[in-house]
């Protein structure tokens, strides 16, 4: 992929007009290893996309443009857009994976073979807070579930009133799929 951290003192910071852009991971969508097309964060390391940053047109088995495994977690200020995945194109959450929208933060555009093409959570957090976005993101086939945002495993999605998931389209659940032991919480 295009960015790796791993680690409780790694940070990946995309700042000015930072891009990631047409960077490809390992595309064996048998191991969640292959995973983190743009950015990948690992073992409590943390990624910050500014304000001016993007991550666009990644490709990955799991989390194209963002990867967060094993307690990895970002905080994400612009843009996620264009990226083409398994599982969670936009952003892949997996094992304490934690993801923060912020801002005018959006997730966009993005297109999974199966499910979360904008965002798959599994055993994580997602929250969406002032202004962000999970929009106009795609799942491929007419089996997918969720466009907007899949979560499973114990996962929590937290939406603040001013964010929203919408315009997404899947075979199923085309904004969000929370199954039975995760969590939606809208404040």
């Amino acid at each position: 992929g295009g960015a790796y951290s791993t680690g409780s003192n790694a940070l990946i910071e995309l700042g000015g007009t930072s891009r990631v852009v047409n960077s490809t991971a390992a595309l064996d969508a048998s191991d969640s290893t292959r995973s983190g097309g743009g950015v990948h964060a690992t073992s409590d390391s943390r990624v910050l996309i500014a304000s001016s940053a993007a991550v666009l047109q990644n490709h990955a088995a799991y989390g194209a443009g963002l990867s967060l495994v094993d307690g990895g977690s970002a905080r994400v200020l612009r843009t996620i857009e264009s990226n083409r995945a398994d599982y969670g194109a936009g952003v892949c959450a997996l094992s304490g994976g934690s993801l923060v929208l912020d801002g005018d933060a959006v997730v966009r555009e993005n297109r999974a073979v199966a499910d979360g093409a904008g965002v798959y959570a599994s055993a994580s957090s997602i929250v969406l807070r002032e202004r962000s976005s999970i929009s106009s993101n795609t799942g491929t086939t007419e089996a997918s579930y969720a466009g907007g945002v899949y979560a499973e495993e114990g996962s929590s999605v937290r939406l603040f009133n001013t964010s929203s998931v919408d315009y997404n389209k899947a075979g199923y659940g085309s904004g969000l799929y929370i199954d039975s032991d995760s969590t939606l919480l809208l404040d």
